[in-house]
């Protein structure tokens, strides 16, 4: 479990015995493998190889950053959106679709789901599972599966 510099203070971090850290990750855009500091919590980290019957994931589970292009300047960075992530994307030569994202609003959290008819459905462990039009809550996660051709 990590939590983003910005989410949470020091005392915060230090009262919930996080310890300081960089987390990584593989940006999307740039095609590399990065680092993020963050707020690690302290349970123990199994870190093994994963192989795949194909080489690759068949789901990719992406952590979604705020983000600003002037944030230099000193603009506050902004929660991503449904609408702002792409629907398929490509690492290396595989193509992922978009299926999932996890949502975030006051403490709490739930789940659009994206169906084949590009209908959106929301689960909400108060309300149960219901079909919407839009989903204005912050994304947290992203998740994609691999797109097959054939």
């Amino acid at each position: 479990m990590m939590k983003r510099k910005e989410e949470i203070s020091e005392a915060e971090a230090l009262q919930k015995k996080y310890r300081d850290g960089r987390v990584p990750f593989f940006n999307c855009e740039t095609n590399k493998n990065e680092y993020e500091r963050g707020w690690i919590c302290n349970s123990t980290n199994i870190h093994t190889s994963a192989t795949f019957d194909y080489g690759h994931p068949p789901i990719t589970i992406v952590n979604i950053k705020l983000f600003s292009k002037r944030i230099d300047e000193g603009y506050e960075p902004n929660p991503v959106r449904l609408r702002d992530l792409k629907d398929t994307i490509r690492i290396c030569s595989i193509k992922y679709k978009l299926r999932a994202v996890i949502n975030h609003r006051d403490a709490h959290f739930t789940a659009t789901l994206i169906g084949p008819d590009k209908e959106l459905y929301i689960y909400d462990d108060r309300q149960g599972a219901r079909r919407t039009r839009t989903s204005p809550d912050r994304v947290e996660i992203a998740v994609y599966t691999q797109i097959y051709e054939y």
